[in-house]
């Protein structure tokens, strides 16, 4: 019957050299080497989109131009059409784009005169 028999003593099993920290050495160490693999990679594409980024800013810079010059532009053409079509002075509107003089106009004429002292 083997109730009645002895237990054999377990045996600790010594692996020689293996220390406890051995496993969380080499998963540190490996997540050491990844994380900064990865670093370099973000470090370069980084270094890879800086001139892009660079030219960019140079684009965005001269279509900032453009807009203040343009919005210049509309802004005197926008008062140029309020100008040309108010109603507050029609005739004074038809006379700056016309050649014709109005009718009710006065004309001033300078006439020459002889000095008598001659």
């Amino acid at each position: 019957m083997n109730v009645l028999q002895p237990l054999e003593p377990l045996k600790a099993k010594k692996s020689p050299r293996h220390s406890p920290y051995t496993g969380l050495f080499i998963e540190t160490t490996v997540q050491l080497l990844v994380y900064g693999a990865l670093s370099v990679a973000a470090v370069a594409t980084l270094l890879r989109l800086l001139p892009y980024h660079l030219s960019t800013q140079t684009k965005l810079a001269e279509i900032r131009q453009e807009i203040a010059v343009t919005e210049e532009r509309v802004h005197r053409l926008r008062d140029n059409f309020r100008h040309n079509f108010s109603s507050d002075d029609p005739r004074r509107t038809m006379q700056e784009q016309s050649p014709r003089i109005d009718p009710n106009r006065l004309q001033v004429v300078f006439n020459e005169t002889k000095d008598q002292t001659q």
